[in-house]
């Protein structure tokens, strides 16, 4: 599963329809916000079959508030962490997990 652009309610609607657990790679080669991957963090919990997770171009956008941010690494983190049938976890742009990589790792 490849996803190219910003996601959209069209996204999240071919999703629903897709065999969730089926999906054994996903790559996101679009800018994503660590909400938006939050929010689209329960389409990824039910890819029971996941192995490969790639993931381009996340940034904390600059005017994000220290607690929100906190609260969106650490539920971010703990999503990834119950991935436990993910095997390889890619991501280009790691300045978003300052203070939380080792969580992940």
């Amino acid at each position: 599963l490849k996803i190219l652009a910003k996601p959209t309610s069209h996204t999240r609607n071919v999703l629903r329809l897709l065999q969730l657990d089926s999906v054994q790679k996903v790559e996101v080669h679009c800018t994503w916000v660590p909400s938006t991957l939050a929010a689209y963090a329960p389409f990824l919990g039910q890819m029971r079959n996941l192995r490969k997770l790639l993931v381009s171009q996340v940034h904390m956008p600059a005017h994000t508030y220290s607690q929100e941010k906190e609260w969106l690494l650490s539920q971010l983190t703990w999503k990834f962490l119950r991935m436990d049938y993910l095997w390889k976890f890619c991501v280009d742009a790691v300045l978003f997990l300052k203070g939380h990589l080792e969580h992940v790792l």
